[in-house]
């Protein structure tokens, strides 16, 4: 199975700004291949939704019904703080770190 978005953290991207973790996003996306055999198993794994570790796991980092309008009403160059950190589904130390970061972009 693929990892999920939240399996993908690396430590070392902290320090890096937010123009250089969208780089490093974007080429992570760009090798994620899921085949429809995988596919399957994430959906029987996800059915029970809520009630289950992998819904949540699989949920994290991506825009779903549920956040489609805040995700495409963020200023790109100025994200909505509480939408990254929901998007992120980070622990808390690292949704404060995170915030840190964010605001430190906006400032500058």
């Amino acid at each position: 199975m693929p990892p999920s978005l939240a399996e993908l953290y690396e430590a070392e991207n902290l320090p890096l700004m937010l123009q250089q973790l969208v780089w490093k996003g974007k080429g992570v996306m760009q090798s994620m291949n899921i085949s429809k055999e995988q596919a399957h198993i994430i959906e029987h794994q996800t059915k029970a939704q809520a009630g289950c570790r992998q819904w949540f796991l699989q949920r994290a980092g991506k825009i779903t019904a549920s956040n489609y309008k805040a995700a495409v009403e963020t200023n790109p160059s100025n994200p909505s703080v509480s939408l990254v950190k929901t998007e992120a589904m980070l622990p808390t130390v690292l949704s404060q770190r995170l915030q840190g970061k964010i605001k430190a972009n906006i400032s500058h």
